[in-house]
């Protein structure tokens, strides 16, 4: 097997070193979904809608509108954002790997791996 360039190799630390980071700063930011508001009989309820494995939309309810989620939802709007940053650099170095002749996962072993992150799996 032929030996990746050192480049490509520091590539690979340094997403390995982004990745750790990102996880031991997982935050409400890191659900994927929104909360979204509906109005019933005059009264604001939040929801958080999501979208399931099988791309299906769905709707959590939270509770009646009120400051305390208000702040929640605004925390999880900050974090969300901080995530999204994170998350285009971590993109940035997996181009960089692809271009330089990193090895490479299939799709549908991607969004496996991906799901079992996200559900709390090792």
């Amino acid at each position: 097997m032929e030996r990746m360039p050192l480049e490509v190799q520091n590539l690979y630390a340094e997403l390995l070193d982004r990745l750790s980071a990102i996880e031991a700063h997982r935050s409400i930011g890191h659900v994927p979904g929104t909360f979204v508001t509906k109005k019933v009989k005059e009264e604001a309820y939040y929801y958080f809608q999501y979208s399931d494995p099988g791309g299906i939309k769905r709707q959590l309810y939270i509770g009646r509108k009120d400051s305390s989620l208000d702040k929640m939802v605004e925390s999880h709007q900050e974090a969300r954002t901080v995530f999204e940053e994170d998350a285009a650099g971590v993109q940035r170095i997996c181009a960089l790997l692809r271009a330089g002749g990193a090895m490479l996962s299939d799709s549908v072993s991607a969004r496996v791996l991906k799901a079992l992150s996200d559900g709390g799996s090792s």
